[in-house]
């Protein structure tokens, strides 16, 4: 989860047109734009449904969300969700596709095998995270506006709301403790399976984003207001806090080297982490870092630059080469790995598009 810069506006809708492409050129032995999908209006964030194998596009200023075939690289559903639909999270026990609605105050559940909503869910005020807890089959929705945690149960029934208060904005699940993970400002609360509170961790300011380390079972919190990551082990503690580059504002694991990655808006760089918690390298890049996901075919991580719309490749020796073709005002917000055919997608908000790449 990432925080918006406050000048960006949603663009246009603009006409349909699912291109494949042949002649894009080459960085490297993959890495190739085949397909740029144009439809909606800025698409924000992205998640894969692996029991229909399509990739799912939310688009936030039509308040949609298209589904996308692996085979095909084009749309074959446009399903109607709330008013500025914001995130999104796959629930594996009931093979439906979760949507958080932020300003209609809703989640929308889609079926995997329908393509269409089958409940909509009332939350709290201005929903912003959403995240699944695959030990309890239930869905947490973090409510920025209300200071509160909402649980949705496998069966799309409310089943109670946390009050912590604050501005809780991510989650994460930490499987080693199966214990759910809010961030609050510059706290992180962990929620136990039997959905009470057991901790409320100190952490530095303005939390913006947090992610799971396989390597030493700790989760990582991104504090863009410090300049810093806290490590928060499965005891709950903070055992290390890192500095990184100015407003930090997303992260992703690598598993190929065990290193974790941290996007430096401001100071247009990516710091890499070890599972020791220490600085392995920080690379400059391009302007605005935003958007990070890992490719395990691959093994590198790609990261989308908002200001200069390009996307960047860092490969688990952190070398580092940019996608060719790449529209310098795509303003990349998301971006999300396809298993099915291996390839990364990425939700361009600045021209309303999804790129494909392989």
């Amino acid at each position: 989860m990432f925080v918006l810069p406050s000048f960006i506006v949603p663009a246009a809708d603009t006409q349909a047109n699912n291109s494949r492409l042949t002649s894009v050129p080459l960085v490297g032995p993959t890495n190739t734009i085949v397909a740029n999908i144009t439809k909606g209006s800025y698409p924000e964030a992205l998640a894969y449904d692996p029991a229909n194998s399509e990739m799912y596009i939310v688009n936030n200023g039509v308040g949609t969300v298209y589904a996308i075939s692996s085979i095909t690289d084009t749309i074959v559903a446009n399903v109607t969700v709330g008013t500025w639909p914001y995130a999104i999270a796959y629930d594996a026990a009931n093979k439906e596709m979760y949507v958080i609605n932020s300003y209609s105050n809703t989640v929308s559940a889609i079926s995997s095998s329908t393509n269409k909503v089958v409940a909509t869910v009332p939350v709290g005020t201005y929903p912003q995270g959403i995240a699944y807890d695959p030990a309890n089959q239930e869905m947490f929705v973090a409510n920025y506006n209300s200071g509160t945690v909402t649980v949705i149960t496998k069966g799309n029934f409310f089943t109670g709301t946390l009050n912590i208060g604050g501005r809780p904005f991510d989650l994460v699940f930490n499987p080693t403790n199966g214990e759910m993970y809010v961030d609050n400002t510059a706290t992180v609360f962990a929620i136990s399976r039997s959905n009470t509170i057991v901790a409320n961790i100190t952490v530095g300011g303005y939390c913006a984003a947090m992610a799971f380390n396989q390597a030493n079972q700790e989760v990582y919190v991104v504090n863009s207001g410090s300049g810093t990551v806290s490590a928060i082990s499965k005891t709950n503690t903070v055992v290390a806090t890192i500095p990184v580059g100015s407003w930090p504002i997303a992260i992703a694991y690598n598993a190929a080297n065990m290193e974790m990655y941290v996007a430096n808006y401001n100071s247009n760089s990516t710091t890499a982490i070890t599972k020791t918690n220490t600085i392995a390298t920080t690379l400059t890049g391009e302007g605005g870092p935003m958007a990070m996901a890992y490719d395990p075919t691959t093994k590198s991580v790609y990261v989308g630059n908002f200001i200069t719309g390009i996307d960047s490749v860092i490969s688990k020796t952190n070398a580092v080469s940019t996608i060719a073709g790449v529209d310098k005002y795509s303003a990349p917000l998301a971006i999300a790995y396809d298993p099915a055919n291996k390839q990364l997608y990425v939700a361009n908000s600045g021209i309303n598009s999804v790129y494909a790449i392989f």
